[in-house]
């Protein structure tokens, strides 16, 4: 694919989303290696009911993270959101019915989609893209989420881009929260009680009183107790418990993927879209 300067708002969209999602890792990367450690607490409360132990979080350091991370992740995500309207607009433009022809009304009617199932496409296509060549059509269906199956519509990285879209624009900042992602927690003492099993609750969110692990235990005593020591790996997550950095970088490589099938990138893109 050539070079094509008709291509070059959508690619500027886009390598400014590129550029603020590498500043927002950056600025993670640098929380996460300053935070206090360790960065929280535990405690274990025996429940008979449970025949076991619950462990708690019993603190955390910096138990909110910074606001901004939020805002951040609302700008990343209109500027994905608006690098595809402005694709759509381009196609339209260079099809059989130009913006310029249109009532304004169709103008604003102009959009690109993302749809669930192969028959919402082919009925809001002729209103979202209006006039498009078959071949710019075709293109654009490669992104759709319905080729991804039924069970996996919902997971596709554009219905995620278009649900946060719409609930940052409309409703509500996407939260961003700490996820303990992997766990591995010994018991190195115990009084009153055998240990059975140790079982880490998954996708626990790092706030306090969250319940990270259970230790299964048969109680031989009045007073059963339990010390533990062990580490965890945690991940910073939007929405409800997605992965941040794969959630970026798998929508900066579907959508990059998506216009170069249109056209090479202008020359110093990234330099474009770092403001002097």
């Amino acid at each position: 694919m050539t070079y094509d300067p008709a291509f070059d708002d959508p690619w500027l969209k886009w390598a400014w989303a590129v550029r603020n999602a590498k500043a927002l890792h950056a600025e993670v990367t640098r929380f996460l290696k300053d935070e206090v450690q360790p960065p929280w607490t535990t405690r274990q409360e025996y429940n008979s009911k449970l025949h076991g132990f619950s462990v708690f979080i019993d603190s955390v350091a910096t138990e909110r993270l910074p606001d901004i991370w939020g805002l951040r992740v609302g700008d990343i995500i209109h500027a994905y959101r608006s690098c595809l309207d402005h694709l759509a607009w381009v196609l339209v433009d260079r099809g059989r019915t130009p913006t310029r022809t249109l009532s304004e009304k169709h103008q604003r009617g102009v959009y690109f989609p993302i749809a669930p199932t192969r028959e919402n496409f082919r009925s809001v296509q002729p209103r979202y893209l209006p006039g498009c060549r078959r071949a710019d059509i075709a293109k654009v269906r490669l992104i759709q989420p319905y080729n991804a199956g039924k069970r996996r519509v919902r997971a596709h990285p554009m219905s995620i881009l278009s649900a946060f879209s719409d609930t940052e624009k409309h409703r509500t900042i996407q939260p961003v929260r700490r996820y303990q992602e992997d766990a591995r927690l010994k018991v190195t003492n115990r009084v009153d009680c055998v240990i059975r099993r140790v079982r880490v609750m998954p996708d626990v969110t790092i706030e306090v009183n969250a319940e990270l692990a259970r230790v299964y235990a048969r109680r031989t005593g009045p007073n059963p107790d339990i010390e533990m020591k062990g580490g965890m790996a945690v991940r910073i997550s939007v929405g409800q418990g997605l992965p941040m950095e794969v959630f970026l970088n798998t929508v900066q490589k579907v959508i990059g993927n998506l216009l170069v099938l249109f056209s090479e990138p202008p020359d110093k893109l990234m330099e474009r879209a770092i403001p002097v």
